[in-house]
């Protein structure tokens, strides 16, 4: 069964100095938008000292709750999510301090807030977080401005 855990800030994850130093608000959420049936990779840079802890990818549920999808430890899958997980992976490269996460086969109920956190049970302290918005092809701008569209 799927586990429903607070997410707490990790300050030497991501320093003030930093949000204040690129001049972006605190909520700062990038989006990352991905054609339906898409995948998408998420690199999630860690400290060091941080090398030996769990890591886990959560979607975010409501105010300061994350439901776990995967962790370097198991698979949850929420049962609201389940699907969701067993296309979900997550490799920890301890050696450059870089945890990976791979959603495969996006799909429109796949949109939602995600977070990138250590696992200390039963708290989640976030590294890195994600709006995921996957898209009919028709809506993504390359679609609607060929032109502007990357070469294959």
């Amino acid at each position: 069964p799927g586990q429903r855990v607070r997410t707490n800030f990790l300050p030497s994850a991501m320093p003030l100095a930093l949000h204040a130093a690129l001049f972006l608000p605190l909520w700062y959420v990038p989006v990352e938008s991905r054609e339906e049936g898409e995948t998408l990779s998420v690199q999630c840079p860690y400290n060091q000292p941080y090398r030996k802890m769990l890591k886990a990818w959560c979607r975010y549920v409501d105010e300061g709750y994350c439901s776990i999808l995967v962790s370097t430890y198991s698979s949850y899958g929420h049962y609201r999510y389940r699907d969701q997980a067993k296309r979900t992976t997550i490799h920890d490269n301890a050696q450059n301090g870089t945890v990976t996460i791979t959603m495969d086969k996006l799909q429109a109920d796949d949109s939602g807030v995600y977070r990138c956190t250590l696992y200390a049970s039963p708290r989640l302290y976030r590294l890195l977080e994600v709006q995921l918005v996957p898209l009919p092809s028709y809506l993504l701008p390359s679609s609607c401005f060929p032109a502007l569209s990357h070469p294959g």
